[in-house]
């Protein structure tokens, strides 16, 4: 096994250990942020198998093989975090700090909770800092911040009570970032509440979650 293999085993085996868990009806703003439902769909169904044994582990490791290259990232960014940690140790900073809310689901008679972790929260001055881990060529191109990355970022500031968020791009090949400062919206918020809605109906009927 060469150390790519290595580093590649390493990733999946914390992948598995970070989304073992299926909670019904509790979604991570990461995961409903994605551009398409469908990807969210896939990423619960993984959890649920994961969760329920229903098939054999080295079929998710196949799966999860194919996405390697955003585990990386995934990977990379929680090693950047604790560089923050370490740098960061402020009363009015927080970092990963965790942000939840339930609601009642729009579509069935249940409770939605909606979490996450915010990478950076500075209490002192009300905003959110979201890190990203990019490709150099990537990082080059970008003049504004990712859809789907706004809707994460601005979904934690939102439940927080913050106008404003920061989302920060960072090369993972040379350190070098760039900073787009933006305004909270409640409507983007509520693009989080619509997918949650959506995914939670699909789990209520199709996983037959309804007793749980």
């Amino acid at each position: 096994m060469n150390v790519n293999e290595i580093l590649e085993k390493k990733i999946i085996e914390n992948y598995l250990e970070e989304f073992k868990e299926f909670e019904p009806y509790h979604y991570y703003i990461s995961q409903l942020s994605k551009k398409n439902i469908f990807d969210i769909i896939q990423e619960r169904y993984v959890q649920y198998i994961l969760s329920k044994n229903i098939l054999d582990r080295k079929y998710i490791i196949e799966y999860l093989k194919q996405k390697i290259l955003s585990l990386k990232i995934f990977f990379i960014g929680k090693i950047l975090h604790r560089i923050f940690q370490d740098s960061l140790d402020m009363d009015d900073i927080k970092i990963e700090a965790k942000v939840e809310v339930i609601f009642p689901s729009k579509r069935i008679p249940k409770y939605i909770k909606i979490s996450g972790r915010a990478d950076i929260v500075d209490y002192n001055n009300e905003t959110v800092y979201e890190l990203k881990t990019i490709s150099e060529r990537i990082f080059n191109e970008i003049s504004e911040p990712f859809y789907e990355h706004i809707l994460q970022a601005n979904a934690y500031a939102y439940i927080l009570g913050f106008k404003n968020y920061s989302i920060i791009y960072i090369s993972k090949s040379n350190y070098v970032f760039k900073e787009f400062k933006l305004n909270v919206k409640e409507e983007l918020y509520e693009k989080i509440v619509e997918n949650a809605n959506i995914v939670a109906e699909i789990e209520y009927n199709v996983l037959n979650l309804e007793k749980q």
